[in-house]
């Protein structure tokens, strides 16, 4: 618990930092809405503790609410097939409660995700036969609901995921005071490797590899074969 809630702080006070007080953006209260003219991207990268709602549509679509003083430090980059959006630090922003920081975006396929700086994303709609790979870390959050071909969720630093939907394969590795919630996740295959007194929940109809270290904890549903199964250091495994 503790280390949850310094990392939380932690991940916070990066994003405040950057140059002196006396320099730095604040925000004023007022909100400006832009459109971003940006496409044919699969892969989106948020940071720097933005809210972001990514849709399953046929057209692709990026508005962004943000505090009118902080539209300077906003940058919105395309490289290839990925989508980043954040605040660049060397600008030098403070940020407070109830600032408006959010992103609404939609688009045709999903395939990777990357959420850090005490981010938070909602992911609903996608249905694919294609992978999909999750990277959720600094405190951030994620809630999603999807169907693919293989998952691939990585926490670490105090964050935290809830996904629903089916998928074929998993593969999970949860660290650093993070806490994973598939159970309405439906996979076959899975391997998960737990650690740092984090929790993970998986559903598994297929084998079930696990390592869980460090105070670790493991629930799991369905009626998988357990295969390789390593704990140590006070972890647990247990059938839910």
């Amino acid at each position: 618990m503790y280390y949850r809630l310094f990392a939380a702080w932690l991940a916070i006070a990066v994003l405040l930092s950057g140059c002196t007080a006396s320099d730095r953006l604040i925000g004023s209260g007022k909100k400006v809405t832009l459109e971003k003219d940006v496409a044919g991207f699969t892969r989106v990268e948020i940071g720097s503790a933005f809210t972001a709602e990514i849709t399953a549509g046929d057209r692709f679509s990026t508005v962004i609410t943000i505090d009118q003083n902080f539209e300077k430090a906003l940058r919105v980059v395309q490289e290839g097939d990925t989508l980043r959006i954040y605040l660049d630090w060397r600008s030098g922003y403070s940020l407070r409660s109830g600032d408006a920081l959010q992103v609404k975006i939609t688009m045709p396929e999903l395939t990777g995700l990357a959420l850090s700086g005490a981010s938070t994303g909602t992911v609903k709609g996608f249905r694919s036969g294609k992978d999909v790979s999750m990277n959720v870390s600094g405190a951030s959050k994620l809630n999603g609901e999807l169907q693919a071909r293989d998952v691939k969720l990585t926490l670490s630093g105090a964050s935290s995921a809830v996904l629903s939907g089916a998928g074929r394969n998993g593969d999970l590795n949860v660290s650093g005071a993070s806490k994973a919630d598939l159970e309405k996740l439906t996979l076959a295959d899975i391997n998960v490797e737990v650690s740092g007194a984090s929790q993970a929940t998986v559903n598994s109809a297929g084998r079930l590899d696990v390592r869980a270290t460090g105070a670790s904890k493991l629930f799991y549903l369905g009626q998988p074969t357990l295969g390789s199964v390593d704990t140590s250091g006070a972890s647990t495994i247990q059938r839910r």
